[in-house]
C-alpha cells in the first residue's frame, strides 16, 4: 500500500467511500471536498495497485468551515490538527491501511509543532471500530456534544503527537496499538521479551509497511489473529 496526496482526479473514488460509510460521516459533495482540500495541511489517499483504499483530511485552526464539531475545537484550543474525516473501504479493513495514514498524520503534526492532534465518532449511534482505533493512538475523550439535531451524539477526542521514532518502536506496524515491547521500553536489544518466542507467517509480515520492518514489533493481538499459514519467521522479519 502506498500514500500520496489528494488529487482532483481522487475525488470520485474518495466521494464513493464517503457514501460508504456515510452513517459515521457527514456528507460530503465535491464542492465540499474541493473545499477542504484547499484548506487542509495535510490529506491523503492510501491505494493498492491503483485502487484507493482509504483517505484522510485535516483541518488547522483558522479554517473556514461550519462542523460544529471543528468550531468545538477552535473555540477551546489554540493551536489544533483536526482530523476532519478518515476512510477505509469495507473491503481493506483491517489490513493496516487506517493506522499507516494516521503513522503520517502523526509524524506531519509532530513535524509541524502542532501540540494535539483532535478528532471525533459516534457514540450514539455507537461506532466501536473507530472507538478501538482511535484508543490505540493513544486519543482520550475531553467531551461529549449533541449532532444532526440531536439525533447523534460523539466523543471529542485529542492526542498529544509523540516523536515518529518513538511512536513507531512502541506501536505495532500493522493495527498501530501498543505492542508491549520490552526492548522498546527499555531501549536495549538484551532483555527477554514475549515477542523473541513468536512465529508469524509470511502473509503477516507482508502487511508491515516497508519502512517499519525491523524497526516496530507486531502486537500480541495481531499475533494470535493470524491463523493463516504455518509459523515462518519472527517479530521482527528474520528467519528463524
Amino acid at each position: 500500500m502506498d500514500t500520496r496526496p489528494i488529487t482532483h482526479h481522487d475525488f470520485a473514488a474518495i466521494l464513493a467511500l464517503n457514501d460508504e460509510s456515510v452513517q459515521y460521516l457527514s456528507p460530503l459533495s465535491p464542492t465540499g471536498l474541493e473545499s477542504l482540500c484547499k484548506q487542509s495541511p495535510f490529506h491523503l489517499v492510501i491505494e493498492s495497485d491503483g485502487e484507493i483504499l482509504g483517505f484522510i483530511i485535516t483541518l488547522a485552526q483558522g479554517a473556514d468551515y461550519d462542523s460544529v464539531n471543528y468550531q468545538w475545537f477552535a473555540q477551546r484550543y489554540e493551536q489544533f490538527l483536526y482530523v476532519d474525516r478518515i476512510v477505509v473501504s469495507k473491503g481493506a479493513q483491517a489490513k493496516g491501511a487506517g493506522s499507516a495514514m494516521y503513522r503520517e498524520v502523526f509524524a506531519f503534526a509532530h513535524d509541524q509543532g502542532f501540540a494535539v492532534i483532535a478528532c471525533e465518532f459516534d457514540v450514539d449511534p455507537p461506532n466501536p471500530g473507530s472507538a478501538r482505533f482511535h484508543s490505540r493512538f493513544g486519543f482520550r475523550e475531553v467531551a461529549r456534544q449533541l449532532v444532526a439535531n440531536g439525533k447523534k451524539a460523539v466523543s471529542l477526542q485529542v492526542v498529544s503527537p509523540p516523536h515518529p521514532a518513538a511512536f513507531a518502536q512502541h506501536r505495532c506496524p500493522i493495527c498501530g496499538g501498543p505492542n508491549s515491547c520490552s526492548a522498546a521500553a527499555l531501549g536495549t536489544t538484551e532483555v527477554a521479551c514475549w515477542c523473541r518466542a513468536e512465529q508469524f507467517s509470511a502473509e503477516l509480515l507482508a502487511l508491515v509497511p516497508t519502512d517499519l520492518k525491523r524497526v516496530a514489533c507486531i502486537c500480541r493481538s495481531c499475533a494470535q489473529a493470524d491463523f493463516r499459514l504455518p509459523a515462518s519467521v519472527n517479530a521482527t522479519g528474520d528467519e528463524p
